[in-house]
């Protein structure tokens, strides 16, 4: 299961004040990242063009045209 350093730091509070450690939130991330054990940020895949679609698709009407003017 994961689960952010954030809500990780919230859930420990209660088990570090037990046994009275101090741990801010920003040193928690540190600890994470030294250990390589903070989650890896997913990178979404951008899809600007979806040609494939079952809707109409219309003919190219100026293919080939070449402007003469503005």
């Amino acid at each position: 299961m994961k689960m952010g350093t954030r809500k990780l730091h919230e859930k420990m509070k209660a088990t570090t004040h037990e046994y009275n450690i101090h741990i801010g939130r920003d040193h928690l991330f540190t600890i994470l990242r030294e250990n390589d054990l903070l989650i890896k940020k997913r990178r979404r895949k951008i899809k600007t063009t979806d040609s494939k679609h079952w809707l109409k698709k219309y003919p190219n009407l100026i293919k080939g045209l070449k402007p003469s003017t503005p």
